[in-house]
Protein backbone atom coordinates (compact mmCIF):
# COMPACT_ATOMS: atom_id res chain seq x y z
CA UNK A 1 0.00 0.00 0.00
CA UNK A 2 2.71 2.44 0.84
CA UNK A 3 4.21 1.81 -2.63
CA UNK A 4 0.80 2.98 -4.28
CA UNK A 5 0.61 5.93 -1.96
CA UNK A 6 4.06 7.27 -3.17
CA UNK A 7 2.94 6.79 -6.74
CA UNK A 8 -0.29 8.80 -6.63
CA UNK A 9 1.48 12.56 -7.08
CA UNK A 10 3.49 11.50 -9.78
CA UNK A 11 0.24 10.05 -11.91
CA UNK A 12 -1.89 13.30 -10.99
CA UNK A 13 1.38 15.35 -12.33
CA UNK A 14 1.44 13.50 -15.68
CA UNK A 15 -2.91 13.97 -15.96
CA UNK A 16 -2.51 17.82 -15.45
CA UNK A 17 0.20 18.01 -17.78
CA UNK A 18 -1.58 15.92 -20.47
CA UNK A 19 -5.22 17.01 -20.13
CA UNK A 20 -4.65 21.20 -19.96
CA UNK A 21 -7.92 21.55 -22.02
CA UNK A 22 -9.62 21.17 -18.41
CA UNK A 23 -9.01 25.24 -18.06
CA UNK A 24 -10.67 26.34 -21.27
CA UNK A 25 -12.17 30.01 -20.41
CA UNK A 26 -13.49 31.69 -23.53
CA UNK A 27 -13.82 35.80 -23.67
CA UNK A 28 -15.49 38.55 -25.65
CA UNK A 29 -13.28 40.91 -25.77
CA UNK A 30 -13.98 43.86 -28.30
CA UNK A 31 -17.32 44.75 -29.47
CA UNK A 32 -17.26 46.54 -32.95
CA UNK A 33 -19.58 49.29 -32.97
CA UNK A 34 -18.69 51.03 -36.62
CA UNK A 35 -16.24 53.85 -35.15
CA UNK A 36 -13.89 50.93 -33.87
CA UNK A 37 -14.55 49.05 -36.74
CA UNK A 38 -17.66 46.55 -37.99
CA UNK A 39 -17.96 43.39 -39.75
CA UNK A 40 -14.54 41.64 -39.56
CA UNK A 41 -14.62 39.06 -42.37
CA UNK A 42 -11.82 36.33 -44.23
CA UNK A 43 -9.32 37.27 -41.61
CA UNK A 44 -7.06 35.82 -39.38
CA UNK A 45 -4.94 37.84 -37.33
CA UNK A 46 -1.15 38.18 -37.27
CA UNK A 47 1.25 38.21 -34.19
CA UNK A 48 3.44 41.04 -34.95
CA UNK A 49 7.22 41.28 -33.73
CA UNK A 50 5.62 43.69 -31.25
CA UNK A 51 4.00 41.58 -29.10
CA UNK A 52 0.41 42.70 -30.66
CA UNK A 53 -1.95 41.10 -33.23
CA UNK A 54 -3.69 43.33 -36.08
CA UNK A 55 -6.08 42.72 -38.12
CA UNK A 56 -8.90 44.37 -41.19
CA UNK A 57 -12.63 44.99 -40.94
CA UNK A 58 -14.77 45.60 -44.41
CA UNK A 59 -16.46 48.49 -42.78
CA UNK A 60 -16.87 51.04 -39.84
CA UNK A 61 -14.05 53.24 -38.96
CA UNK A 62 -13.53 57.15 -39.67
CA UNK A 63 -15.19 56.75 -43.36
CA UNK A 64 -16.89 53.88 -42.76
CA UNK A 65 -14.63 51.86 -45.54
CA UNK A 66 -13.25 49.33 -43.23
CA UNK A 67 -10.03 49.71 -40.83
CA UNK A 68 -6.58 47.99 -39.79
CA UNK A 69 -6.44 47.29 -36.33
CA UNK A 70 -3.97 46.47 -33.06
CA UNK A 71 -5.05 44.29 -30.23
CA UNK A 72 -2.77 43.80 -27.57
CA UNK A 73 -3.33 39.86 -25.79
CA UNK A 74 -5.22 41.30 -23.15
CA UNK A 75 -7.61 42.83 -25.51
CA UNK A 76 -7.13 46.52 -25.93
CA UNK A 77 -7.83 47.57 -29.52
CA UNK A 78 -6.48 50.74 -31.26
CA UNK A 79 -7.37 51.89 -34.88
CA UNK A 80 -4.13 51.94 -36.98
CA UNK A 81 -6.06 52.86 -40.04
CA UNK A 82 -8.96 54.10 -41.52
CA UNK A 83 -9.70 52.85 -45.47
CA UNK A 84 -10.57 55.48 -47.77
CA UNK A 85 -8.72 58.34 -46.24
CA UNK A 86 -7.55 59.81 -49.15
CA UNK A 87 -10.10 61.04 -52.18
CA UNK A 88 -12.09 58.34 -54.27
CA UNK A 89 -10.54 55.60 -52.07
CA UNK A 90 -7.14 55.92 -53.56
CA UNK A 91 -5.68 53.88 -50.83
CA UNK A 92 -8.43 51.59 -51.05
CA UNK A 93 -11.76 50.44 -49.27
CA UNK A 94 -13.06 47.32 -47.54
CA UNK A 95 -10.32 45.23 -46.55
CA UNK A 96 -11.58 41.58 -46.21
CA UNK A 97 -8.22 39.48 -45.77
CA UNK A 98 -6.34 40.54 -42.94
CA UNK A 99 -2.52 41.49 -43.31
CA UNK A 100 0.65 39.60 -42.81
CA UNK A 101 3.91 41.22 -41.43
CA UNK A 102 6.86 41.10 -43.99
CA UNK A 103 10.25 40.47 -43.05
CA UNK A 104 11.24 43.91 -43.19
CA UNK A 105 8.45 44.39 -40.27
CA UNK A 106 5.68 46.16 -42.64
CA UNK A 107 2.01 44.84 -42.89
CA UNK A 108 0.81 43.96 -46.10
CA UNK A 109 -2.90 43.66 -47.37
CA UNK A 110 -5.03 44.00 -49.99
CA UNK A 111 -8.65 45.80 -50.03
CA UNK A 112 -10.93 44.69 -52.17
CA UNK A 113 -12.14 47.78 -53.82
CA UNK A 114 -11.26 51.15 -54.05
CA UNK A 115 -8.17 52.05 -55.68
CA UNK A 116 -7.93 54.07 -59.46
CA UNK A 117 -10.70 56.54 -59.98
CA UNK A 118 -12.43 55.07 -62.58
CA UNK A 119 -11.77 51.40 -62.30
CA UNK A 120 -11.97 50.50 -58.37
CA UNK A 121 -11.27 46.89 -58.18
CA UNK A 122 -8.97 46.96 -55.40
CA UNK A 123 -5.17 47.37 -54.08
CA UNK A 124 -2.23 46.27 -52.58
CA UNK A 125 -0.59 48.09 -49.69
CA UNK A 126 1.75 48.61 -47.03
CA UNK A 127 1.84 49.81 -44.03
CA UNK A 128 3.65 50.73 -41.08
CA UNK A 129 2.73 49.26 -37.49
CA UNK A 130 2.35 53.18 -36.73
CA UNK A 131 -0.17 53.80 -40.04
CA UNK A 132 1.74 55.32 -42.76
CA UNK A 133 0.34 53.33 -45.75
CA UNK A 134 1.73 53.05 -49.27
CA UNK A 135 -0.33 51.49 -52.67
CA UNK A 136 1.63 49.17 -54.14
CA UNK A 137 -0.64 47.98 -56.70
CA UNK A 138 -4.24 49.31 -57.80
CA UNK A 139 -5.49 46.50 -59.73
CA UNK A 140 -7.24 47.57 -63.55
CA UNK A 141 -5.94 50.79 -63.12
CA UNK A 142 -5.24 50.82 -67.12
CA UNK A 143 -8.53 49.99 -67.84
CA UNK A 144 -9.63 46.55 -69.14
CA UNK A 145 -9.01 44.83 -71.83
CA UNK A 146 -12.05 43.49 -74.03
CA UNK A 147 -13.82 43.50 -70.88
CA UNK A 148 -11.56 41.87 -68.74
CA UNK A 149 -8.55 43.42 -66.14
CA UNK A 150 -5.39 42.23 -66.99
CA UNK A 151 -3.84 41.93 -63.57
CA UNK A 152 -7.20 41.15 -62.06
CA UNK A 153 -9.59 42.54 -59.96
CA UNK A 154 -11.22 41.85 -56.14
CA UNK A 155 -8.69 40.40 -54.29
CA UNK A 156 -10.29 39.06 -50.87
CA UNK A 157 -7.09 37.58 -49.05
CA UNK A 158 -3.93 38.73 -47.69
CA UNK A 159 -0.41 37.81 -49.51
CA UNK A 160 1.80 35.85 -48.59
CA UNK A 161 6.03 36.30 -48.63
CA UNK A 162 7.76 34.02 -50.56
CA UNK A 163 10.98 32.45 -49.68
CA UNK A 164 12.29 34.39 -52.25
CA UNK A 165 11.00 38.01 -50.81
CA UNK A 166 8.50 38.59 -53.40
CA UNK A 167 4.47 38.41 -52.57
CA UNK A 168 2.22 35.99 -53.95
CA UNK A 169 -1.67 36.50 -54.05
CA UNK A 170 -5.01 35.63 -55.83
CA UNK A 171 -7.76 38.04 -57.20
CA UNK A 172 -11.76 36.78 -57.68
CA UNK A 173 -12.61 38.44 -61.03
CA UNK A 174 -15.59 40.86 -59.84
CA UNK A 175 -16.24 43.47 -62.54
CA UNK A 176 -19.57 44.85 -63.18
CA UNK A 177 -20.28 42.08 -65.00
CA UNK A 178 -18.97 39.77 -62.53
CA UNK A 179 -17.15 37.60 -64.60
CA UNK A 180 -15.22 35.53 -63.33
CA UNK A 181 -11.96 35.06 -65.68
CA UNK A 182 -10.50 38.20 -64.32
CA UNK A 183 -9.44 35.94 -61.15
CA UNK A 184 -5.47 35.56 -61.48
CA UNK A 185 -2.31 34.78 -59.49
CA UNK A 186 0.08 37.19 -59.33
CA UNK A 187 3.76 37.92 -57.76
CA UNK A 188 4.76 41.65 -55.82
CA UNK A 189 7.78 42.95 -54.80
CA UNK A 190 8.09 45.24 -52.01
CA UNK A 191 8.38 47.79 -54.58
CA UNK A 192 5.41 46.97 -56.12
CA UNK A 193 6.15 45.64 -59.71
CA UNK A 194 3.88 43.36 -60.47
CA UNK A 195 4.00 39.81 -62.12
CA UNK A 196 0.58 38.30 -63.40
CA UNK A 197 1.50 34.68 -62.88
CA UNK A 198 -1.85 32.91 -64.77
CA UNK A 199 -5.43 34.53 -65.68
CA UNK A 200 -8.10 32.24 -66.11
CA UNK A 201 -9.16 33.52 -69.31
CA UNK A 202 -5.20 32.29 -70.78
CA UNK A 203 -6.36 28.93 -70.04
CA UNK A 204 -3.55 28.31 -67.81
CA UNK A 205 -6.25 26.50 -65.44
CA UNK A 206 -9.17 24.67 -66.50
CA UNK A 207 -12.76 25.79 -65.76
CA UNK A 208 -11.86 28.83 -63.75
CA UNK A 209 -9.88 27.10 -60.86
CA UNK A 210 -9.09 30.14 -58.99
CA UNK A 211 -12.70 31.99 -58.58
CA UNK A 212 -13.44 32.65 -55.19
CA UNK A 213 -10.17 32.75 -53.54
CA UNK A 214 -10.52 33.82 -50.05
CA UNK A 215 -7.89 32.66 -48.31
CA UNK A 216 -3.95 32.96 -48.49
CA UNK A 217 -1.39 30.88 -49.84
CA UNK A 218 0.48 28.91 -48.08
CA UNK A 219 4.40 28.18 -49.26
CA UNK A 220 5.36 24.47 -48.85
CA UNK A 221 8.75 22.71 -48.38
CA UNK A 222 9.14 22.04 -51.57
CA UNK A 223 8.98 26.02 -52.34
CA UNK A 224 5.63 25.40 -54.17
CA UNK A 225 2.29 27.06 -52.83
CA UNK A 226 -0.76 26.01 -52.65
CA UNK A 227 -4.45 27.98 -52.56
CA UNK A 228 -8.09 26.74 -52.30
CA UNK A 229 -10.77 28.11 -54.42
CA UNK A 230 -14.42 27.94 -53.85
CA UNK A 231 -15.36 27.16 -57.34
CA UNK A 232 -13.74 25.39 -60.16
CA UNK A 233 -14.56 22.17 -61.79
CA UNK A 234 -17.78 21.99 -62.15
CA UNK A 235 -18.62 24.49 -59.09
CA UNK A 236 -17.35 22.59 -56.56
CA UNK A 237 -13.96 23.70 -55.92
CA UNK A 238 -10.45 23.01 -56.01
CA UNK A 239 -6.92 23.24 -54.13
CA UNK A 240 -4.43 24.51 -56.43
CA UNK A 241 -0.40 24.38 -56.81
CA UNK A 242 1.90 27.37 -57.88
CA UNK A 243 5.61 25.87 -59.05
CA UNK A 244 8.14 28.13 -61.13
CA UNK A 245 5.15 30.28 -62.07
CA UNK A 246 3.07 27.86 -63.47
CA UNK A 247 -0.61 27.06 -61.75
CA UNK A 248 -2.02 23.15 -61.87
CA UNK A 249 -5.01 22.17 -59.78
CA UNK A 250 -3.58 19.78 -57.25
CA UNK A 251 -6.95 18.25 -56.33
CA UNK A 252 -10.74 18.73 -57.73
CA UNK A 253 -13.23 18.30 -55.16
CA UNK A 254 -16.41 16.35 -55.44
CA UNK A 255 -14.12 13.80 -57.33
CA UNK A 256 -15.39 11.27 -55.22
CA UNK A 257 -18.70 9.06 -55.25
CA UNK A 258 -21.41 11.47 -54.16
CA UNK A 259 -18.76 14.29 -52.98
CA UNK A 260 -17.86 12.75 -50.17
CA UNK A 261 -14.38 14.52 -50.39
CA UNK A 262 -16.73 17.91 -49.73
CA UNK A 263 -17.23 20.75 -52.07
CA UNK A 264 -16.56 24.51 -51.62
CA UNK A 265 -13.38 25.13 -49.92
CA UNK A 266 -13.04 28.89 -48.59
CA UNK A 267 -10.48 28.93 -45.77
CA UNK A 268 -6.38 28.73 -46.33
CA UNK A 269 -4.58 24.99 -46.03
CA UNK A 270 -2.14 24.57 -42.92
CA UNK A 271 0.98 22.03 -42.92
CA UNK A 272 0.28 20.07 -40.18
CA UNK A 273 3.75 18.30 -37.98
CA UNK A 274 3.17 15.50 -39.79
CA UNK A 275 3.97 17.02 -43.36
CA UNK A 276 0.10 16.52 -44.56
CA UNK A 277 -1.60 19.46 -45.72
CA UNK A 278 -5.06 19.95 -43.81
CA UNK A 279 -8.71 21.98 -44.37
CA UNK A 280 -11.63 22.64 -44.80
CA UNK A 281 -14.61 22.73 -46.89
CA UNK A 282 -17.95 24.83 -46.28
CA UNK A 283 -20.24 22.55 -48.06
CA UNK A 284 -23.06 24.80 -49.14
CA UNK A 285 -22.73 24.31 -53.24
CA UNK A 286 -23.61 20.31 -52.42
CA UNK A 287 -26.56 18.84 -54.38
CA UNK A 288 -25.75 15.85 -51.78
CA UNK A 289 -27.29 16.26 -48.36
CA UNK A 290 -24.59 14.27 -47.11
CA UNK A 291 -22.16 16.91 -47.60
CA UNK A 292 -23.30 20.11 -47.51
CA UNK A 293 -22.51 21.08 -43.93
CA UNK A 294 -18.64 21.05 -44.79
CA UNK A 295 -15.83 18.81 -43.86
CA UNK A 296 -12.41 18.52 -42.37
CA UNK A 297 -9.97 17.09 -44.57
CA UNK A 298 -6.14 15.91 -44.90
CA UNK A 299 -4.28 15.99 -48.01
CA UNK A 300 -1.23 14.10 -48.26
CA UNK A 301 2.06 15.87 -50.47
CA UNK A 302 1.18 13.37 -53.62
CA UNK A 303 -2.64 14.72 -53.21
CA UNK A 304 -3.78 11.94 -51.53
CA UNK A 305 -6.99 13.42 -49.57
CA UNK A 306 -8.55 11.51 -46.70
CA UNK A 307 -11.93 12.96 -45.05
CA UNK A 308 -11.98 13.68 -41.25
CA UNK A 309 -14.86 14.83 -40.30
CA UNK A 310 -17.88 15.67 -41.79
CA UNK A 311 -20.10 18.31 -39.70
CA UNK A 312 -23.81 18.51 -38.87
CA UNK A 313 -23.99 14.70 -37.29
CA UNK A 314 -25.60 15.75 -34.34
CA UNK A 315 -29.12 16.75 -33.79
CA UNK A 316 -29.57 20.45 -35.13
CA UNK A 317 -25.74 21.00 -36.44
CA UNK A 318 -24.78 20.91 -32.37
CA UNK A 319 -21.41 20.04 -33.76
CA UNK A 320 -21.30 23.10 -36.26
CA UNK A 321 -21.60 23.47 -39.93
CA UNK A 322 -20.38 25.24 -42.77
CA UNK A 323 -16.49 26.10 -41.89
CA UNK A 324 -15.69 29.38 -43.87
CA UNK A 325 -11.79 29.61 -42.53
CA UNK A 326 -8.83 26.71 -42.35
CA UNK A 327 -7.34 25.46 -39.37
CA UNK A 328 -4.51 25.86 -36.84
CA UNK A 329 -2.70 23.80 -35.44
CA UNK A 330 -2.34 24.07 -31.42
CA UNK A 331 0.63 23.59 -29.39
CA UNK A 332 -0.94 20.33 -28.35
CA UNK A 333 -0.82 18.62 -32.11
CA UNK A 334 -4.92 19.23 -32.31
CA UNK A 335 -6.60 21.12 -34.43
CA UNK A 336 -8.65 24.35 -34.15
CA UNK A 337 -11.16 26.14 -35.86
CA UNK A 338 -14.72 27.88 -36.70
CA UNK A 339 -18.07 26.92 -38.43
CA UNK A 340 -19.90 29.99 -39.58
CA UNK A 341 -23.63 28.44 -38.40
CA UNK A 342 -24.48 24.86 -36.06
CA UNK A 343 -23.62 25.20 -32.77
CA UNK A 344 -26.18 25.33 -29.67
CA UNK A 345 -27.51 28.45 -31.19
CA UNK A 346 -26.92 28.35 -34.87
CA UNK A 347 -24.65 31.12 -34.24
CA UNK A 348 -21.21 28.85 -34.97
CA UNK A 349 -19.01 27.14 -33.17
CA UNK A 350 -15.18 27.08 -31.85
CA UNK A 351 -14.08 23.23 -32.42
CA UNK A 352 -11.10 21.32 -31.50
CA UNK A 353 -10.31 18.06 -33.84
CA UNK A 354 -7.05 15.74 -33.85
CA UNK A 355 -5.65 14.94 -36.94
CA UNK A 356 -7.74 11.02 -36.90
CA UNK A 357 -10.52 13.20 -36.82
CA UNK A 358 -12.27 12.71 -32.88
CA UNK A 359 -14.00 16.66 -32.92
CA UNK A 360 -14.88 18.39 -30.22
CA UNK A 361 -17.00 21.79 -29.74
CA UNK A 362 -15.23 24.14 -27.44
CA UNK A 363 -18.01 26.85 -27.59
CA UNK A 364 -20.89 27.69 -29.23
CA UNK A 365 -21.83 31.70 -30.05
CA UNK A 366 -24.83 32.80 -28.73
CA UNK A 367 -24.98 36.26 -30.40
CA UNK A 368 -24.14 38.47 -28.19
CA UNK A 369 -21.12 37.11 -27.83
CA UNK A 370 -20.65 36.73 -31.56
CA UNK A 371 -21.94 34.90 -34.10
CA UNK A 372 -21.06 33.86 -37.93
CA UNK A 373 -17.45 33.32 -37.51
CA UNK A 374 -15.99 33.31 -40.90
CA UNK A 375 -12.11 34.11 -39.91
CA UNK A 376 -9.62 31.84 -38.39
CA UNK A 377 -8.05 31.08 -34.87
CA UNK A 378 -4.49 32.15 -34.28
CA UNK A 379 -2.64 30.98 -31.33
CA UNK A 380 -0.68 34.19 -29.97
CA UNK A 381 2.59 33.65 -28.11
CA UNK A 382 0.78 33.37 -24.82
CA UNK A 383 -0.38 30.26 -26.03
CA UNK A 384 -4.29 31.52 -26.52
CA UNK A 385 -6.38 31.35 -29.13
CA UNK A 386 -7.77 34.65 -30.60
CA UNK A 387 -10.55 34.82 -33.72
CA UNK A 388 -13.60 36.90 -34.74
CA UNK A 389 -17.16 36.74 -35.06
CA UNK A 390 -18.78 38.46 -38.48
CA UNK A 391 -21.72 39.98 -36.43
CA UNK A 392 -23.31 40.01 -33.49
CA UNK A 393 -22.11 41.47 -30.33
CA UNK A 394 -23.79 44.31 -28.46
CA UNK A 395 -23.92 46.25 -32.28
CA UNK A 396 -24.07 42.95 -34.04
CA UNK A 397 -21.33 44.62 -36.01
CA UNK A 398 -19.06 42.02 -34.91
CA UNK A 399 -16.93 40.67 -31.92
CA UNK A 400 -13.35 39.83 -31.13
CA UNK A 401 -12.49 36.75 -28.69
CA UNK A 402 -10.24 34.62 -27.48
CA UNK A 403 -9.87 30.75 -25.95
CA UNK A 404 -7.52 29.68 -23.18
CA UNK A 405 -7.30 26.44 -23.22
CA UNK A 406 -4.86 26.66 -20.56
CA UNK A 407 -2.03 26.09 -22.67
CA UNK A 408 1.58 27.00 -20.62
Amino acid sequence: MGKITAMMPIAVLVILFQYPATAQVFTSLVNFAGSNGATPMYMTMIEANDGNLYGTTIAGGANSEGVLFQLTLSGQLKLVYSFCNRAHCSDGRQPYGGAIQGTDGNLYGTTAFGGYRFHPYGTVFKTTLSGHLTVLHMFCAGGPVRGHCTDGSLPLAAPVEGRNGLFYLTTNGGLPTDNPSDSTAVAISKGGSLTVLCADREGCLASQDLQETTSSLIQANDGSFYGTAGFGEQGNGTIFKIKSSKVSVFHNFCDQKNCADGQQPLGSLVIGKDGNFYGTTFGQASESWATKNGTVFSITPSGKLKTLYRFCQQTDCADGAAPAAGLVQGIDGNFYGTTTLGGTNNDGTIFKITPQGVLTVLHSFSGSDGSNPVGGLIEASNHVFYGSASTGGSGNQGTIFSLDMGFR
